[in-house]
C-alpha cells in the first residue's frame, strides 16, 4: 500500500451450516491398548448426531455441559458464539461417542468463524484442543518433554509429525499411573467408515474389508462415564492386548477374515483376564456363545459395558435370535465422517 493512501477493512461475513452431523462410533478392538500406542479399529455408522444450528440469533444456546470439552471450547470463543444456537434435531442417548460428536461440532464451527474451510481442518488440531480439555496438564506439565503435536500424528487428516522417534505416555500431575484417552473417537467420527487409528502413528479410514464377514452391534442398556472408569482405573497390564491389536490391524489390511475373527475372540479373552468386562455384558457374550453362528462376540469401549459387536458369515441363516437382543447397528449401517449441510430448510 502507498504511502498515504487508506483502505477500508471490511469484515467477511461467516455462513454457518444449517445443520452438522457426525456418525456414530464404536471401539470393535483396540481400546485400552490404543492409549498405549497400539492401534484401534473403530466403525462409524447410524444413527447419526445431527446439531441443528441458527446463526446469527438474539440468544445463543447449546445443550452442552459447562465442563464437558463442548462447553469448554464455547466459553474459550464466547464472544463468537453469543450469537450461535446449537440443538440436537433429537433427543439423543448418551454413548457411541455423543460427547466426542459435540466437541467436534464446536470445533467445526469455530474453525469456519476463524475463516478455516471444513477441507482444510486438520484432524491433528482437533486432537490436540481436545485432549488439551480432557488432560490440560499433558500441555502444562514441565515433564512432557514433547507436545502433543509430535506425539501424536493423523496421516491421512494431513497432519504429519516432526517427532521421528515415539513418545511416552506422559503421566498426570497428581496420578497414580499414566492411563489417558487416546481421542481416537474424535478423529474416528470426523473421518467415517472404518478408522484405523494409532497413536503415534497414523489414523486412516478405510471401507470394510471383509467380503463374506458381517456385524451386528448391540445395546446392552448399561452406562458408563468413560473419563469416571479412566480416572478410577488401576494400572494394569495392556501388553497382550497391544499385541492382539497389532495382530488385528494386520488382518484388516490383508482381509483376513479368520485372522480377524481369532483376534476378536484373544482380545475378549485377555480383558477378562484383565477383569475389564462389565457383569451385564458377561452375561450377554455367555447367551451369545451357545448359537453356532456367532463366529466371536465382545464388548466394546470402556468395560465392554455398553456395547456388543457380533460377528458372523453374510450368508448366515439362523440369526433371529438377534432380535432377542437390542441391535441398532451394524455393516450396512457403516456411515461416512462428518457431514455438512447448508441448505435452508
Amino acid at each position: 500500500m502507498g504511502q498515504g493512501s487508506s483502505a477500508r477493512v471490511t469484515k467477511r461475513a461467516v455462513r454457518l451450516p444449517s445443520f452438522i452431523s457426525f456418525p456414530s462410533k464404536t471401539f470393535l478392538i483396540g481400546e485400552y491398548a490404543v492409549m498405549e500406542g497400539a492401534p484401534a479399529l473403530l466403525v462409524n455408522t447410524r444413527p447419526r448426531f445431527q446439531f441443528d444450528i441458527q446463526y446469527p440469533v438474539k440468544k445463543s444456546f447449546h445443550p452442552f455441559h459447562k465442563d464437558s470439552p463442548a462447553g469448554l471450547l464455547i466459553e474459550e470463543n464466547k464472544k463468537v458464539f453469543s450469537s450461535v444456537s446449537i440443538q440436537y434435531s433429537q433427543n439423543y442417548k448418551s454413548g457411541f461417542g455423543l460427547s466426542g460428536a459435540e466437541f467436534n461440532c464446536v470445533y467445526l464451527l469455530s474453525a469456519l468463524f476463524k475463516g478455516v474451510s471444513v477441507e482444510d481442518i486438520d484432524c491433528l488440531d482437533i486432537l490436540e484442543k481436545y485432549l488439551s480439555f480432557v488432560i490440560p496438564d499433558l500441555i502444562r506439565n514441565p515433564v512432557v518433554p514433547v507436545s502433543l503435536r509430535s506425539a501424536v500424528s493423523v496421516g491421512t487428516c494431513t497432519a504429519s509429525s516432526s517427532s521421528p522417534h515415539h513418545t511416552s505416555s506422559p503421566r498426570r500431575r497428581g496420578s497414580s499411573h499414566s492411563i489417558i484417552p487416546s481421542g481416537a473417537d474424535i478423529v474416528s467420527q470426523w473421518l467415517g467408515k472404518v478408522c484405523i487409528f494409532s497413536k503415534p502413528s497414523i489414523a486412516e479410514s478405510m471401507d470394510w474389508p471383509f467380503r463374506d464377514l458381517s456385524f451386528a452391534l448391540i445395546r446392552t442398556g448399561e452406562n458408563l462415564q468413560t473419563w469416571k472408569h479412566l480416572e478410577n482405573l488401576k494400572q494394569k497390564n495392556f501388553s497382550q492386548l497391544k499385541e492382539i491389536s497389532f495382530v488385528a490391524l494386520e488382518a484388516l489390511r490383508s482381509s483376513s477374515e479368520s485372522l480377524f475373527v481369532q483376534s476378536i475372540q484373544d482380545y475378549r479373552k485377555a480383558l477378562e483376564e484383565e477383569s475389564l468386562i462389565h457383569p451385564s455384558t458377561t452375561k450377554i457374550l455367555q447367551e451369545l456363545d451357545s448359537h453356532p453362528e456367532i463366529l466371536a462376540a465382545k464388548g466394546c469401549g470402556a468395560m465392554g459395558a455398553e456395547v456388543i459387536s457380533v460377528f458372523f458369515r453374510k450368508d448366515a441363516k439362523n440369526l433371529n435370535f438377534l432380535k432377542n437382543y437390542n441391535c441398532i447397528s451394524g455393516l450396512q449401517s457403516l456411515d461416512q465422517g462428518v457431514l455438512v449441510n447448508y441448505d435452508k430448510r
